[in-house]
Formats: C-alpha cells, structure tokens, sequence
C-alpha cells in the first residue's frame, strides 16, 4: 500500500524558515545604511542654508555701515553671526544654532594689482574684503559646510 503524503517536511520548513531571517537580516541592514545616509544628507543640507544665510546676514550688516560694522573686525579672528532680535551682529563669543551647529567667519584683506584686478599682493583695496565662512557641527567642531566670499562696500558707507 502507498502512502499518499502531502504537506511540508521539517527540512523544508527550517529552510524556508533559515530564507526569511537571511532575507530580513538583509533588509534592516540595507534599512540602516539608508538611514545614515539620511542624517548625513539632512546634516549637509543644513549646514547649506546656514552658509547661504550667513552670506545674507554679512550683506545686511554691511548695509547698515561698513565703517561701523565690517571695517574694525579685526582680519584671522574668528567671528560669529548673532541675531539680536533686530539685526545681525558680528561676536566673538561662540553662538550655537539650534543646539547643534556653529557659524563662524573670518575676513582678511584684498589686494589689487596695477590693474585693478584682484591679486594676491599689490596696493590694499580698503573697500573689499575676503570672507571665509563655515558651517561646523558644535559637538566635535567638524566642518560641514564652508565658503569663499568677497564683501564689497556697495553704498561707500
């Protein structure tokens, strides 16, 4: 007589069984690799917009007098942006943004050659200055985001 067996053996269900873990343990690593990817993209993105609003910022505080404001900072010192809650100013004192990051700047001179073009040496050009501005994570001091600026005394001001 035969027997007549349908169904599952238990070497097919613990292989089946062994597929689905490997296939899940796969996918959550996959899973949290997209998310670091995630939180470096959303970090620089960040970082990105503070830069940009700080290039907005220093072009406000060089509206309101360049003399008064961009003028007496001293070139290679660290500086940051601190909103008032009227108007941007350039500090010293370390300002946080958003518990995480840091916005610094530093300016330095600009030169020009017997051309009037921009050089590395030559006469000072009083009216223009060099800015380096970054963006750092405040934890560890980690540049994020920088850029290379040149503020110009539009209004003679």
């Amino acid at each position: 007589m035969k027997s007549n067996k349908s169904g599952f053996g238990l070497v097919e269900i613990i292989i089946a069984f062994a597929i689905i873990v490997s296939t899940v343990a796969a996918m959550s690593g996959v899973f949290r690799f997209y998310l670091a990817l995630s939180r470096v993209a959303a970090e620089k993105t960040q970082a990105a917009v503070l830069l940009e609003e700080g290039a907005e910022a220093l072009l406000l505080i060089r509206d309101t007098g360049w003399a008064a404001h961009i003028a007496p900072l001293s070139s290679g010192a660290d500086y940051y942006l601190y909103w008032n809650g009227f108007a941007y100013e350039a500090t010293t004192s370390p300002a946080i943004i958003a518990s995480r990051y840091k916005r610094l700047f530093r300016t330095a001179p600009t030169y020009r050659d017997a051309e009037d073009s921009l050089a590395d040496a030559g006469a000072e050009d009083l009216g223009t200055r060099r800015v380096f501005m970054r963006v750092v994570r405040a934890a560890d001091e980690r540049t994020l985001a920088s850029a290379e600026l040149l503020l110009n005394n539009l209004y003679d001001n």
